[in-house]
């Protein structure tokens, strides 16, 4: 399966199937946010002409994700093609089962790639969701002895933890309610409210 980048554009198009699943989504999002760094476009590069696939460790999603020299496409299922497969556990934190296959690490390296700064990460994800129905007016960020609050008014929100849970959580890689329940976040507010941010970090996984 061939993606193929516009007449004369240099962009790295990802091509990802009507109607995805969620690891569909999730690793097409993945692809997108890659190919808008320097590190991410070497990467995919080195992956031009490959097929290899992403599979659940613990559950029945897979992925097949096709290469070539400008863009990639991604769809269900790990199809014949595929040469090398990466696993991944999705039911706390993101992770990648690490090999020493070639094709492998490097998509390995593609779907995990450094934190950013919990900041960024925050406003990066405030950008997304603001707009979301029932969203707070306000949310407040709390590392330590810093703040950062996103958007003004009431009704106010609050989430505290440490930088790397923080950024973890703002970029997808962990859910709200697992944060949560394993003491890595806290927060303060209404019901309603943690309903809608749990909404909100479901599509910071899945939609980016």
């Amino acid at each position: 399966m061939g993606v193929a980048a516009p007449a004369g554009s240099t962009a790295y198009d990802v091509h990802v199937e009507t109607d995805p699943t969620p690891l569909v989504s999730w690793i097409g999002r993945l692809l997108r946010d890659a190919a808008g760094t320097a590190r991410g476009r070497a990467g995919l590069a080195e992956l031009a002409g490959c097929c290899v696939g992403v599979r659940q460790r613990q559950g029945r999603q897979s992925v097949t994700a096709t290469f070539t020299s400008d863009g990639c496409a991604v769809v269900h299922g790990v199809r014949p093609a595929v040469t090398d497969v990466v696993e991944v556990d999705l039911d706390d934190e993101l992770r990648v089962v690490v090999t020493d296959q070639g094709p492998s690490r490097v998509l390995q390296a593609l779907l995990c790639p450094p934190l950013p700064d919990w900041r960024s990460a925050a406003e990066g994800f405030w950008s997304r969701v603001r707009t979301d129905p029932g969203m707070p007016a306000t949310v407040q960020v709390r590392c330590r002895d810093e703040s950062l609050v996103l958007g003004d008014g009431l009704p106010r929100y609050e989430i505290l933890g440490e930088a790397d849970d923080l950024a973890k959580f703002f970029t997808g890689r962990t859910q709200l309610l697992s944060a949560l329940k394993n003491g890595r976040l806290s927060v303060r507010g209404t019901f309603p409210q943690l309903s809608v941010m749990v909404g909100a970090s479901w599509k910071a996984r899945w939609n980016g």
